[in-house]
């Protein structure tokens, strides 16, 4: 199998979301500690590069009653709106924590769909067998992406999902079985989601040793008036040759592993949004 390169590398923690109940109030708390964590200086960061609202979109996850999709073949299959726009986005990703497990995905949208295709490391934070803290572990993410118009009917079964992406036909069922496996919204959860964005953080002092990380808050509502549902900080750095300077990856690894001590906000043990989504219950 060809190697299929890393094009990004994100960092991911859950966040308190209960503290998020006034959103652009608290995105900004929240970064303003950040920045005095990460500094010792938050004002002056945050007024050069406040996060601000990016976007705002409802998302779905689609998968059988028997949720047979994730369970049995690990595969994720996401609708995203956003507001305004005329377009809907499928996605249908396979993450493992195996990188060629997850390379191997049959993700490739049709090529009659407006598409993408992506290759992440996600970095996460997990307890050391070693002892009580938390260290960083990789999880890797192959994902395919089909745009189509927002009126397009939602995927009612697995067929239907097929020709989207047709690697799903490549699972252990019948064109028959397919039309029967119908696709619902799983648990029923319909979350409104806010991206907060804008500014960035730097690992590396030296040009060739450095790079620009992209910042995201992203929260889920009950709605677009609702109560909080997850909070999730998160900062992301691409390259599309891979090629990414080992002192920068380990100043953005210590930087990352430090974060359990803004415990005020972070709380890397809570499930995470696809948890949720899948029926976690976070703390």
């Amino acid at each position: 199998m060809k190697r299929v390169p890393i094009t990004s590398r994100e960092y991911k923690v859950m966040l308190d979301a209960n503290k998020f109940a006034d959103l652009e109030e608290a995105v900004m708390d929240f970064w303003v500690d950040l920045c005095f964590f990460a500094h010792g200086n938050s004002r002056d960061a945050t007024r050069s590069a406040p996060l601000h609202l990016k976007k705002e979109r409802d998302i779905v996850y689609l998968d059988s009653p028997e949720r047979e999709l994730a369970r049995h073949y690990g595969y994720i299959l996401r609708r995203r709106q956003t507001s305004g726009e005329k377009q809907a986005e499928y996605t249908l990703k396979l993450r493992d924590s195996d990188r060629y497990v997850s390379a191997g995905g049959h993700i490739h949208p049709d090529d009659k769909v407006l598409k993408k295709t992506k290759f992440e490391e996600d970095l996460i934070l997990l307890p050391s067998n070693l002892g009580r803290s938390l260290v960083q572990h990789s999880r890797f993410s192959h994902s395919g992406v089909a745009q189509v118009r927002s009126k397009r009917k939602t995927p009612e079964n697995v067929s239907d999902a097929a020709r989207l992406f047709p690697g799903l036909k490549e699972l252990p069922w019948s064109e028959k079985k397919r039309k029967r496996i119908p696709l619902c919204v799983v648990n029923d959860f319909h979350p409104h989601e806010w991206v907060f964005g804008g500014a960035e953080l730097v690992f590396g002092e030296k040009k060739k040793e450095s790079v620009h990380a992209e910042v995201a808050v992203i929260l889920w509502t009950d709605g677009s008036a609702g109560k909080p549902l997850a909070a999730e900080f998160s900062f992301r750095y691409q390259h599309k040759r891979e090629q990414y300077p080992a002192v920068a990856a380990e100043m953005a690894k210590d930087f990352f592993e430090a974060l359990p001590q803004l415990s005020a906000w972070v709380k890397p043990t809570s499930p995470t949004k696809t948890a949720i989504a899948y029926g976690a219950v976070a703390d």
